[in-house]
């Protein structure tokens, strides 16, 4: 894994909350592929129209 320190600091804009910490890393490794990137973008970073 690399370090977010460069990027600090941080805004929380998105909490999904899961069982166990071996899920936890599965759907970690999911939003780093290019489905999973699509996914993120079209479910929580989409704006809102004016």
């Amino acid at each position: 894994m690399t370090s977010t320190k460069a990027y600090l600091p941080v805004a929380l804009k998105a909490y999904i909350a899961v069982e166990t910490e071996a899920n936890a890393r599965q759907l970690e490794q999911y939003f780093k592929t290019g489905s999973g990137k699509a996914f993120a973008n079209k479910r929580f970073w989409r704006t809102v129209p004016c």
